[in-house]
C-alpha cells in the first residue's frame, strides 16, 4: 500500500510540473509591441452621423501586425488587416444617430505577441433645440432670428432690448468647445474680446455692461439699481436655467442660488478658455457662465459671469487677445 501511495503522489508530481513547465512557457512566450497604438485623432463631440475615417498607427514592431476594430454600438468585429497582410488597417465607420456617449477601440494582433489596444470615447450631439440640451426655456415667449451670414437660427426675447437666448455660434470667428464643431450651437463658440465686438449678426450689438445692469433691476424688480462694474448681488438665479445637457442636471443644486430664468437669458454653465502656449484651455464646465461685455479698460475687457454657488452676477477683466467667454447679443 505505502509503495503504491508513492507511485501515485510521484505521478501527481509529474503532472503538476508539466503544467507549471506549459504555464511557464505561455508566459514568456508572448512579447509586448513596441511603440504605442494610437488612431487619427477623434473629437470628443461629434454630430450625428458622422462618418470617420481612422488609421492605426505609432507601434514600431512587429511589421506583421493586424488590426480590428469594434464599437459600443455595434458588436460586430471588424478586421481590416490580418495579420501580415496589406494596407495600412483604416477603418471607416458611421457614429450612431442617437445621442449620447459611445466607445470605439482599435486592437492590433501578431503571433507571438500581446494585444495592443487604443480606445476613443465620444459624445454625439445635435444642434436642434430640446435634444442634447432639454429644459432651456428657448422657445418660451420667444421669435426665431436666423444669421443671414451662415443661416444659423437662435430664439430671442420677445420684449424690446431683445436678447439672443442662446450663446453665439457664429464659426467665421472664435473657437469651439474643445475642438469640436459640433459644439458650435449647442454651447456657442467662444470668442476674444476683439473678436466679440464684431462678432453679432447685422443689426445686433455685443451689449455693454449698463445693459447687464438694467436686466438685473428688472429681475430684481424691486426697484433696485445696479452699478456697472461691481457685482450685482442676489440676483444671478434669475439669469440662470435649469437644463440638462444629455440628460443630466448642468447647475448643480444649490439652496442660496433659486434659479428662476426671470430675465429670459437662459444662462447655462458652459465655462470659459484662456489662449496659453500655443493652445486653448477650457475651464469651469457645469460651473461658470461667461459673457462678454462692449466695456473694456485699456488691454482689457469686462465681462459678466455666474458661479454655480453664488447668487450674485459677478464681474471680471480679461485680456482682450487670449481669454475668451460666450457672446449673447442684443438689439435694441
Amino acid at each position: 500500500m505505502r509503495s503504491r501511495h508513492a507511485i501515485t503522489f510521484a505521478a501527481v508530481l509529474a503532472v503538476l510540473a508539466v503544467a507549471s513547465c506549459k504555464k511557464d512557457k505561455k508566459e514568456t512566450y508572448n512579447d509586448f509591441m513596441e511603440g504605442t497604438l494610437e488612431f487619427t485623432p477623434v473629437n470628443e463631440y461629434l454630430a450625428q452621423d458622422t462618418q470617420l475615417s481612422l488609421v492605426p498607427f505609432g507601434l514600431t514592431n512587429p511589421d506583421n501586425t493586424g488590426y480590428y476594430w469594434y464599437s459600443s454600438w455595434n458588436t460586430k468585429k471588424d478586421t481590416t488587416r490580418v495579420e501580415g497582410g496589406s494596407g495600412n488597417g483604416g477603418y471607416t465607420v458611421k457614429v450612431p444617430h442617437e445621442l449620447g456617449k459611445y466607445k470605439l477601440s482599435c486592437v492590433a494582433f501578431a503571433a507571438g505577441y500581446y494585444t495592443s489596444t487604443a480606445i476613443a470615447e465620444f459624445y454625439v450631439v445635435s444642434p436642434e433645440v430640446n435634444t442634447t440640451i432639454t429644459d432651456a426655456e428657448l422657445t418660451k415667449d420667444s421669435y426665431k432670428v436666423t444669421d443671414g451670414r451662415d443661416g444659423n437660427a437662435y430664439y430671442a426675447t420677445n420684449s424690446a432690448p431683445h436678447w439672443l437666448k442662446s450663446n453665439l455660434g457664429y464659426s467665421e470667428s472664435g473657437v469651439s468647445y474643445k475642438s469640436s464643431p459640433a459644439m458650435d450651437m449647442v454651447f456657442g463658440r467662444y470668442y476674444t474680446w476683439n473678436e466679440a465686438m464684431t462678432a453679432c449678426p447685422e443689426g445686433w450689438r455685443l451689449p455693454s455692461d449698463a445693459d447687464f445692469a438694467a436686466l438685473a433691476a428688472k429681475v430684481a424688480g424691486d426697484g433696485s439699481e445696479f452699478k456697472i462694474h461691481e457685482d450685482f448681488k442676489g440676483v444671478a438665479g434669475g439669469f440662470m436655467v435649469n437644463a440638462s445637457f444629455l440628460g443630466e442636471r448642468m447647475w448643480e443644486f444649490w439652496p442660496q442660488v433659486k434659479i428662476t430664468n426671470k430675465s429670459e437669458l437662459c444662462a447655462i454653465p458652459t465655462g470659459y478658455c484662456i489662449d496659453m502656449a500655443g493652445s486653448t484651455r477650457f475651464v469651469g464646465t457645469n460651473e461658470y457662465a461667461a459673457f462678454w461685455t462692449s466695456d473694456d479698460d485699456e488691454d482689457n475687457g469686462f465681462y459678466r459671469y455666474f458661479y454655480v454657488d453664488k447668487n450674485d452676477v459677478l464681474i471680471g477683466k480679461g485680456n482682450k487677445d487670449s481669454f475668451r467667454a460666450n457672446v449673447r447679443c442684443i438689439k435694441d
